[in-house]
C-alpha cells in the first residue's frame, strides 16, 4: 500500500513539475512578428542599409505594435522584440551618419556600432524565440 502511495505521489509531482515547465505556445500574431523580425534580420546581414532593410523595419514595427495591443501579452516575447527594435533603429541611424561626411575614426566608430548592434538583435531575437519554446 505504502509502494502505491509513493509511486502515485512521484507521478503527481512529475505531473505538476512539467505542467510548469511547458511553455507558451505563439499566437499567430506573435509567430507573424517574429517572422518580420527574422526577415529584418536576415536583410541586415546580406544587403546592409537598403530599402528593403527599412521597409521590413517598418512591417516589424507594426507587427510588434499589434502584439502590444493583445490583451494577453507575454513579456518575455515583447520585451525581447523592444530590444531588438531598439537595435536596429540604432543601426538605422548609424547607418545614415555614415553616409555623412566623418573622420576615419568616427567611420570606424559607427561601424563597429552596427557590427555590435547587429549581433545584439541576433541575440534578441534568440531570446524572444526561446520564449515561445
Amino acid at each position: 500500500m505504502k509502494r502505491i502511495d509513493i509511486t502515485a505521489g512521484v507521478t503527481c509531482f512529475v505531473f505538476i513539475l512539467l505542467l510548469g515547465c511547458s511553455r507558451h505556445t505563439p499566437s499567430d500574431e506573435e509567430q507573424k512578428a517574429l517572422a518580420a523580425f527574422q526577415a529584418v534580420q536576415q536583410s541586415l546581414e546580406t544587403d546592409g542599409a537598403s530599402v528593403a532593410f527599412k521597409q521590413q523595419l517598418g512591417q516589424a514595427e507594426a507587427q510588434l505594435n499589434l502584439i502590444k495591443q493583445t490583451p494577453k501579452i507575454v513579456p518575455c516575447l515583447v520585451s525581447s522584440l523592444d530590444r531588438c527594435l531598439a537595435s536596429y533603429r540604432l543601426i538605422d541611424k548609424a547607418l545614415k551618419t555614415e553616409q555623412g561626411k566623418l573622420n576615419e575614426k568616427r567611420k570606424q566608430d559607427l561601424e563597429m556600432a552596427v557590427a555590435f548592434s547587429t549581433a545584439f538583435s541576433a541575440l534578441s531575437i534568440q531570446q524572444a524565440l526561446d520564449c515561445c519554446r
